[in-house]
């Protein structure tokens, strides 16, 4: 009887983007002016109902967990804009 081979090796085909990251892809992010000024009112609109409507702050932020951590890290990308 003829002996088969144990396995066949054969050649892979690589993605074109094997070696890429994707942050090479992603602009830097950018704050403006305006946006920074909407951002500045809504984090003041919530400050309000935390200090005065707290279950309703409560509910939103429960609803959105990251939502003031966002409006921080957008406040940070504004402020290096500024430095730079």
């Amino acid at each position: 009887a003829k002996k088969q081979p144990a396995f066949k090796v054969d050649q892979v085909d690589m993605p074109k983007h094997f070696n890429k990251t994707g942050d090479e892809l992603i602009p830097e992010a950018t704050v403006d002016e305006q946006t920074f000024i909407k951002i500045q009112d809504f984090k003041k609109y919530m400050d309000s109902l935390k200090q005065k409507k707290s279950y309703l702050y409560d509910s939103i932020i429960s609803a959105r967990p990251f939502l003031m951590d966002t409006v921080l890290m957008l406040e940070e990308i504004y402020y290096s804009q500024k430095q730079k």
